[in-house]
């Protein structure tokens, strides 16, 4: 009898920590295996599971005759995710066909073994670090057969994948195996780069019994007298890669280290290098018992040292956690896309915390499909007879197929609802995430991101199935869709501008965005609006949610009215009353409260505390303002590590108003001692240390606007009811002017509230992030030194009050040599950028927006003298908008290295002109660059200049069958917007 977990219908995986269950159907596909399993024990945690690779060839005559089934499988698999049609795809199986009969076997493609690489590794249950698969890079040396060629294919793969500790993966593929002939290639080592071990005759082993850079130890320098040393690079080499029916015994692939492969496996295991007791001993650890957890002490200290030793020589390694929660990620995102994800729990869960990881609390199933990896014998078992095959088990399968049948008749009398997602940043996923563990109760439902569903699943004019959806999605950049739904906004264009209806769409939306933007929550809006137009029904009206005021508040609101709707199941509805119910009674019962502390925290660690991110101390080195609207500062940023590129960010964390701060403490209640260090206790997020002015002064954000929540908690803190009253006309007002908690004191004489209650509805104030605006470099003492270029914020507020911006007013009060704090965050958008210096580039910005173009001229500037380019043949293109001449920031320093247009709105001795005027009157020479010379469009500045920008260029792309939505679909346009 089979093994029960290898055939079923939609298989229940649930996750034991927060109740979700996904459903495998992947499986199907499954390779039939020898699992070495019987009536009486299950092996799944045996190393050889599924057998060897000599185990899976089975007879020569069955796999010839099995050949072109496995290779029609893998080649349409291939046409399928390219996106070829059904013509091409027959074209491509005529020729395997042909060649198959002609030979018994076949050649791939470079570009279809690519994907196969890229599939094998996406496929391997037993690794946790796969959700980098499409990142794969693939050396073709099919036709290499001579030990030379071999050895300089493998150096070159080292070299390149080890990229000075920066690791990239990477799989270099030697020769087919022909059935029949001895392997042309087999690499016999278990990796490329190992350390030898050999055995003496009183039984020891001198080095590894089967293998680190210069172990260290941030606490313990004893350590480096142990002299321990392991290497960057993992590359797996005795593996056999399996595609499309054929093998390849010769397949190295490598990726990154893991923390506990190094610290646990290979340093302390007892069959690698055994140093739990020398390390115990330098640590003065007694280890004549187990129960004073010596061993998980050195567990510990170790993975410690080795992580400090890779991070200190800038060798890329990931340590559990993240990786867990990476894979937890990729595991729900295959789901979502394939309907499952083979996974070996035993090798998923680390062999460090493992309790502590996700992973351990996630049901898995470990299954094989291909392409594959598979073991293969080693040297010394090629010549160990045979043992027999062990029988499979079928003791409990009977029961699981019956409980399994059960379970699934009780799903198809569910209601089915979907959950589409379209994110950015991981916001709208986090929503649909909460929505479907609350319509579980009485939907079958998923929670999917757009980017991987079928959009013509969802969007079936010809569907006579009532399909019920909520979409729940944010904007992106200038009211542009995420990246990941622009094809599902180009289809939905396309289903109206040919007339179709949605009839069968019962839909809701919810949509996120930012308020600060012109076109806010400008995608939910389309969508919402398309749907309704289309013919679809609205279950309920959209809901949207501001960032920047109570962004979860609203989605909670907009929640709960699903539970007031007729059609919706009981189980769902007395779900949501009652959490809705909970929170009514959260808002009031919530108690803050002063923790006093006894020490006092450094402002560094503060920051890295409560953000979670590696913040440092920056010092300014120098100031300028230009023309009375920005601020040119030069920072040393030495004490960032990080390998900082032109184009990437800096995060600024800044200080509110010192005036602003000492009213409102002097107007709040029951204020803790003027100097004791004191935390907020009770909150939803990490509190920082310090006394109440400092916490307001550096942490919290007075500036922040209250939500409707906040409001209705501040209004029992009102003394008059002439307060009150102005309350609730605000909170009628058609305008809804919004509140920060910096004016309510102001607004509201009456209010008398303590310290804690306040500062318990606030959040922290976020650091703002400035494009670099220059190539990092290193000065003439020493520092590492970039450029930053801001625009300074003052505006009037929708009362008519005046406001600046805080993080520009902080930068604009602190003097040269004042001491500020940042940390680094890389660029999605503009830093790939340079990875590709062959394409020439048409820039466009305004104002400030030129910041990240600096850096990216001078870093090509850099790149041209080191190799002695005497000039590039192609110029870039700069298109920049000012208000007035003073304003043409660098101008100077573009002579020479660039094409620049430079526009001016405000100067009165020059027209009055923008950049897209500018773009509009260079149109033939931009489309030029674009057809013939692959050039890529960089836009940075506000988003009213994106969007004019964004009109003139399509108003002549479109004469080439061209759109800026297409653009961007292949990265050859990229839009940085800010306000």
């Amino acid at each position: 009898m089979k093994c029960p977990f290898q055939k079923s219908e939609g298989l229940p995986l649930k996750n034991l920590v927060t109740g979700e269950i996904l459903y495998d159907t992947l499986h199907h596909s499954a390779k039939a295996t020898n699992i070495l399993c019987n009536e009486e024990f299950c092996s799944g945690s045996s190393m050889g599971l599924f057998g060897t690779a000599d185990r899976i060839k089975a007879v020569e005559e069955q796999k010839q005759a099995s050949l072109f089934t496995e290779a029609q499988k893998f080649v349409t698999e291939c046409y399928n995710e390219w996106g070829r049609d059904e013509n091409e795809l027959n074209q491509r199986l005529s020729v395997v066909k042909a060649e198959i009969d002609q030979t018994g076997s076949y050649d791939l493609t470079p570009q279809e073994m690519e994907l196969g690489g890229k599939l094998a590794w996406r496929n391997s249950p037993r690794c946790p670090g796969r959700i980098q698969w499409k990142n794969l890079k693939f050396f073709d040396c099919r036709q290499t057969n001579s030990l030379e060629e071999v050895f300089e294919a493998i150096c070159r793969h080292i070299e390149f994948s080890t990229n000075d500790g920066n690791i990239k993966p990477a799989i270099t593929v030697f020769p087919k195996r022909t059935f029949g002939e001895p392997d042309v290639v087999r690499i016999w080592n278990l990796q490329l780069i190992t350390y030898a071990g050999y055995a003496q005759e009183d039984g020891t082993v001198i080095g590894d019994k089967v293998n680190t850079e210069i172990t260290q130890h941030p606490r313990y320098p004893q350590f480096e007298k142990l002299g321990l040393e392991w290497f960057a690079l993992p590359a797996v080499s005795s593996m056999m890669f399996e595609i499309g029916g054929l093998e390849f015994p010769a397949a190295p692939f490598s990726g990154w280290y893991s923390l506990p492969e190094v610290a646990v496996r290979d340093i302390l295991d007892k069959q690698r290098y055994n140093m739990a007791k020398p390390i115990a001993k330098i640590l003065n650890l007694d280890t004549a018992s187990a129960t004073n957890f010596w061993m998980d002490r050195v567990t510990t200290e170790v993975s410690v040292a080795v992580l400090h030793s890779y991070n200190k020589q800038q060798v890329t390694i990931v340590d559990h956690f993240k990786q867990a929660d990476q894979f937890m990620d990729f595991f729900q995102s295959e789901h979502e896309i394939r309907g499952g994800c083979p996974a070996d729990w035993v090798w998923i869960v680390p062999p460090l915390s493992g309790s502590q990881t996700p992973v351990f609390h996630q049901e898995m199933l470990n299954y094989q499909i291909c392409p594959a990896f598979h073991y293969q014998k080693s040297l010394a078992s090629m010549y160990r007879p045979k043992g027999q095959d062990l029988p499979s088990f079928k003791a409990t399968a009977k029961a699981l197929v019956f409980m399994n049948n059960l379970f699934a008749k009780r799903l198809r009398e569910r209601k089915t609802i979907s959950i589409y997602y379209a994110t950015e940043t991981g916001a709208s996923k986090g929503f649909a995430t909460i929505l479907q563990k609350i319509f579980v109760n009485g939907y079958v439902s998923k929670a999917m991101n757009i980017a991987f569903v079928d959009t013509d699943e969802i969007l079936n004019p010809d569907s006579q199935e009532i399909h019920q959806a909520i979409f729940i999605v944010s904007t992106f950049g200038n009211g542009d869709p995420p990246t990941g739904a622009i094809k599902f906004a180009s289809k939905i264009k396309d289903l109206m501008n040919r007339g179709k209806r949605l009839e069968n769409l019962e839909f809701g939306v919810f949509a996120l965005g930012s308020s600060a933007y012109p076109n806010y929550c400008a995608f939910g809006k389309f969508l919402d609006d398309s749907f309704h137009k289309l013919g679809g029904v609205r279950i309920l009206p959209i809901g949207m949610g501001d960032e920047l005021n109570g962004q979860d508040d609203s989605f909670e609101e907009w929640m709960f009215g699903l539970g007031h709707l007729n059609d919706v199941p009981q189980g769902v509805k007395s779900h949501l009353r009652r959490l809705e119910q909970i929170s009514n009674q959260q808002l009031f019962e919530q108690e803050f409260k002063w923790e006093v502390s006894n020490k006092y925290i450094e402002e560094v660690d503060n920051m890295q505390h409560v953000h979670g991110k590696t913040v440092r101390s920056v010092k300014i080195l120098n100031k300028q303002i230009v023309a009375n609207r920005f601020i040119h500062l030069e920072l040393d940023v030495s004490e960032m590590n990080e390998n900082i590129r032109a184009g990437d960010h800096i995060a600024i964390y800044p200080r509110n108003d010192t005036n602003a701060v000492t009213e409102i403490v002097g107007s709040l209640q029951d204020l803790p001692a003027k100097e004791t260090p004191v935390k907020l206790s009770g909150g939803t997020f990490a509190a920082p240390t310090g006394t109440l002015e400092f916490l307001l002064h550096a942490f919290y954000d007075i500036n922040g606007l209250l939500s409707a929540r906040d409001l209705k908690f501040i209004e029992r803190f009102m003394l008059s009811n002439e307060d009150v009253e102005k309350l609730h006309i605000l909170q009628k007002s058609k305008t809804k002017i919004p509140l920060r908690f910096v004016d309510l004191f102001k607004t509201f004489p009456s209010l008398a509230i303590r310290s804690e209650d306040f500062v318990g509805r606030m959040k922290l104030t976020r650091p703002r992030l400035y494009s670099i605006a220059s190539s990092p470099k290193v000065n003439s003492d020493g520092k590492k030194v970039l450029d930053l270029i801001i625009s300074t914020v003052e505006y009037l507020d929708a009362k008519g009050i005046p406001r600046k911006g805080v993080c520009t007013s902080f930068l604009k009060s602190c003097n040269v040599d004042s001491i500020i704090l940042g940390h680094y965050q890389a660029s999605t958008l503009f830093g790939p950028v340079l990875e590709d210096q062959s394409r020439p580039l048409i820039m466009i910005a305004n104002g400030s927006g030129i910041a990240p173009f600096r850096g990216i001229w001078q870093a090509r500037l850099v790149r041209d003298q080191n190799e002695n380019h005497v000039g590039a043949t192609t110029q870039d293109l700069l298109f920049f908008g000012c208000r007035s001449f003073k304003e043409d920031l660098y101008a100077t320093e573009t002579k020479n290295i660039l094409e620049r247009y430079t526009v001016y709105s405000r100067d009165p001795d020059r027209p009055k002109q923008y950049v897209q005027d500018a773009v509009k009157a260079r149109k033939y020479k931009i489309l030029d660059y674009i057809l013939n010379l692959n050039a890529i469009v960089l836009v940075c500045g506000s988003a009213g200049m994106a969007d004019g920008v964004k009109t003139v260029m399509d108003s002549f792309l479109e004469w080439e069958g061209l759109s800026v939505e297409e653009l961007k679909l292949t990265k050859s346009y990229i839009e940085e917007i800010f306000v």
